[in-house]
């Protein structure tokens, strides 16, 4: 009965659920929370928000969880703002709805950049001494890095930490992540040192977003130093952070993606050496190269004017 309501109501057939409704009622069969949230949420995402609200408001027994459904299928059926006008309307009267559907409107919200709001529903889950659960921090964090706003997203990942959670190497590594996209390396490395001192350790992303991050550093100092001629642009940067990092990279196993943002990394740079070394390897180890890696070694053998490279790349590709 129940799936047949929610097929009713989310298909925009109202006086079809209600009907059956009645039907339950009839026997004696009194519907249940479920089976309301259930109507609810159906009613919402079938864009029947007035419905929703009139059903809602017409239970006599509502209950927090009533009001929780109401705000699920609002996010469902991309009704952010009214989700979260009743979430506001219930929190000021002293009720929260469960962290899961908490979860969800966050999710909304950050998808459409409501950033105060998001920010807003995590400080009144704190104030109804709700433990926002990991995925919530991490679902702010990465919305604050992808936007560039690194000072709210250091905000939240203090207030993690601050909170007694330990963050994991996802949340480390967009922290990292949204640190470089700013360019703000010393901020980056501190995060990565405060993950070591954790005992977390770097996974393959974290050290393709490091490299990502260099090799952009490379590019631009070797189109600075470059002024309209190509010519190899000497390595200067030995620091004993970019050291340890290249430590790291011999512990990890590189997939094809790793071969290809490394190869083309190195021939953006004209350090085309490393990146010949590293597509010998990628090849040693059975790996077949995609069309971005023989695009960026094609390109940076045309510039040298090695013609024999350039017809065994184009041989390998045709035998491919």
């Amino acid at each position: 009965m129940s799936l047949d309501l929610v097929g009713f109501s989310r298909n925009g057939l109202i006086e079809e659920a209600f009907e059956l409704l009645d039907c339950i009622e009839t026997p004696g069969l009194k519907p249940n929370s479920t089976t309301h949230n259930r109507i609810i949420e159906g009613l919402c995402m079938a864009g029947k928000l007035k419905e929703a609200e009139a059903f809602l408001n017409s239970l006599e027994d509502k209950c927090v969880e009533n009001y929780g459904a109401m705000v699920d299928g609002c996010c469902e059926g991309n009704f952010t703002r009214e989700a979260y006008k009743l979430f506001s309307r219930l929190s000021k009267h002293g009720k929260l709805v469960k962290k899961n559907s908490c979860s969800k409107l966050l999710s909304s919200l950050c998808l459409e950049r409501e950033y105060d709001k998001a920010i807003t529903l995590l400080r009144r889950m704190l104030t109804f001494n709700v433990e926002p659960s990991h995925i919530i921090y991490a679902k702010l964090i990465d919305a604050f890095c992808r936007d560039g706003d690194m000072k709210r997203a250091q905000w939240v990942f203090d207030l993690l930490v601050e909170r007694g959670m330990t963050p994991d190497v996802i949340t480390y590594t967009m922290m990292i992540n949204g640190y470089c996209m700013v360019n703000c390396l010393w901020q980056a490395c501190g995060i990565f040192n405060d993950m070591k001192e954790r005992g977390i350790k770097p996974d393959v992303i974290t050290y393709m977003v490091f490299l990502d991050c260099r090799l952009k550093d490379n590019l631009k100092r070797a189109r600075s130093l470059q002024r309209g001629k190509e010519r190899e642009v000497e390595k200067t940067d030995d620091s004993p952070f970019w050291n340890e990092l290249n430590d790291m990279g011999k512990e990890i196993e590189y997939d094809v993606y790793c071969y290809t943002v490394l190869i083309d990394g190195h021939c953006k740079t004209y350090s085309f050496q490393d990146a010949i070394e590293l597509y010998d390897e990628k090849i040693a180890r059975g790996l077949q190269p995609d069309i971005v890696t023989y695009t960026a070694l094609l390109s940076s053998c045309w510039r040298k004017g090695d013609r024999y490279r350039v017809i065994t790349l184009v041989d390998e590709i045709l035998k491919g």
